[in-house]
């Protein structure tokens, strides 16, 4: 979705929720409760966005240049230096 459709999403939405309670009398402030809980929504998840960001994001650079060795190709040893063939059969 795309950030102008979700943003009159959320203005619908709101202003559905102060509607409501402006026809049904529910709270002394009419809309308190859409504002709490839009601004309420946002605060958090700002909040989320810059407490996780140093945790998630990653240098560019992070990744090693050298694959791990489980995942190195195949240079003629098997487990505990067995000699094996490059489809990775053992050599009898």
């Amino acid at each position: 979705m795309s950030t102008r459709r979700l943003a009159t999403i959320t203005v619908v939405a709101f202003a559905v929720g102060v509607s409501l309670d402006l026809l049904i009398g529910y709270s002394p402030v009419p809309g308190y409760g859409a504002a709490i809980g839009l601004f309420g929504c946002l605060g958090l998840i700002l909040l989320s966005k810059k407490l996780l960001a140093p945790v998630v994001d990653r240098p560019e650079d992070h990744d090693p240049q050298e694959p791990p060795p489980d995942l190195q190709p195949d240079r003629g040893q098997g487990p505990a230096g067995v000699q094996t063939e490059p489809g990775g059969r053992i050599r009898g």
